[in-house]
């Protein structure tokens, strides 16, 4: 989302922070493999792009990653949070910004 952002404002956005993101396509897993064939042709791979976003091993890489301990990931504490307790205040932030 704050990729889109910048680039529908890109005057407006000064610094972005990037936190447990792959921003760089040496850093994508064959995961996207299936994701990009789908930009290409979304007729063709639409299904198994489902299949690739429901899978275990696709909730397993969005949620912990390649963490070599995955039993300290903590759903609690990841941030999301926010979306639960400040919704008014976010939606308020994001059209202001993309309104201006």
């Amino acid at each position: 989302m704050g990729f889109r952002m910048a680039i529908a404002g890109p005057g407006k956005v000064e610094r972005m922070i990037i936190q447990n993101a792959v921003a760089h396509e040496e850093g994508l897993s064959a995961l996207w493999d299936i994701r990009k064939a789908y930009w290409q042709d979304r007729a063709t791979h639409e299904d198994e792009l489902r299949a690739n976003f429901t899978s275990l091993e696709a909730t397993k890489q969005r949620h912990i990653g390649t963490t070599p301990h995955p039993e300290r990931i903590n759903p609690d504490t990841c941030g999301h949070f926010a979306l639960d307790e400040a919704t008014d205040q976010i939606e308020a932030h994001m059209l202001s910004f993309l309104n201006a």
